[in-house]
């Protein structure tokens, strides 16, 4: 699946400095957000654009998030995600 839009993704002290983002051209808009916050927010775009694909596959990072399954999971999307065994 090709993304329509691209995030960036920007550390939490990173985007608390605003001289440091103004360096580096970060909008004042931009917040910090988890990746799997990221994906989910990505995956919406992808909904509304009617975007087709299959499943979402991802590695434990965003599988240890239990947002991101539930997101998946109402919105009926199939996924494979690596998950630690101790998850919630």
């Amino acid at each position: 699946m090709k993304l329509n839009g691209v995030k960036a993704k920007e550390s939490r002290d990173s985007t608390g400095d605003p001289a440091r983002c103004a360096e580096a051209h970060i909008p004042e808009q931009v917040t910090f957000a988890t990746k799997p916050a990221l994906a989910a927010a990505m995956l919406v775009e992808e909904l509304a654009a009617a975007t087709p694909f299959g499943y979402l596959a991802a590695d434990s990072g965003y599988g240890r998030d239990p947002h991101l399954r539930a997101f998946c999971h109402q919105r009926s999307i199939r996924y494979l995600m690596a998950a630690p065994s101790i998850c919630p």
